[in-house]
């Protein structure tokens, strides 16, 4: 062989291999950008059974300087955060929807620990309202029908439990949002039955969390 033809030979063989290099560098790319345009659709949307789903709801409550609560986490000790009205976080919430928050106390005055049903009611520290906006924003417009009290459990544990609802469906009926509002012939203690028992009936709870806190002597009755 002459030494023109292994140059050419060369030439070729690298050549070659630059080709195959490109094309796998474009096949990656092509695949790269299909990952990226994949995680961007899915960012909006899931698929479930070969429908397409929203996100489910992400729903977390944050006290300012602890952060956010853990389900079940105990917080007791801790009443320099949760003596403030606590943080709700929404993600993946629809626009312009309507959602109510509960808090409340099932387990008072007398604790977790108490035999009896019938020892102990459901005391309510807090029912808002949030009405989302075009960029589900989950701290806008929102409305405080019962104003927040922080756990101060007389004796016992107690657990405090966050429900939330969506009640868009009720959000231009101005009866029922009037219905919510705490008045004369309610105490904490009689509001959730006065006012809550019959709501999960119509609309169901989407999300739920809660913390706990055991009775000390520094807390009041």
């Amino acid at each position: 062989m002459t030494t023109r033809k292994k140059v050419n030979k060369i030439r070729l063989k690298k050549l070659n291999n630059k080709t195959k290099r490109n094309k796998i560098k474009r096949n990656n790319t092509k695949r790269n950008n299909t990952k990226r345009n994949n995680t961007k659709r899915n960012k909006k949307k899931y698929h479930k059974g070969g429908q397409q789903q929203s996100l489910p709801i992400i729903f977390t409550v944050e006290y300012s300087g602890l952060g956010i609560i853990k389900p079940n986490q105990d917080l007791t000790g801790q009443s320099q955060y949760y003596n403030n009205q606590p943080i709700i976080n929404l993600q993946n919430s629809n626009n312009n929807s309507l959602y109510l928050i509960i808090m409340y106390d099932p387990d008072a005055p007398n604790g977790l620990e108490a035999t009896g049903k019938s020892s102990n009611h459901i005391y309510t520290h807090w029912v808002a309202t949030i009405n989302t906006d075009t960029n589900n924003n989950s701290n806008s417009n929102k409305k405080i029908f019962v104003e927040y009290a922080p756990p101060t459990p007389p004796k016992g544990t107690h657990r405090y439990i966050f429900n939330l609802y969506d009640i868009t469906i009720k959000k231009d009926n101005l009866n029922f949002l009037n219905t919510l509002i705490m008045d004369n012939n309610d105490t904490r203690s009689s509001y959730y039955n006065n006012k809550l028992s019959n709501l999960e009936k119509s609309n169901p709870i989407i999300f739920s969390t809660s913390y706990t806190v055991k009775a000390n002597s520094d807390n009041n009755a």
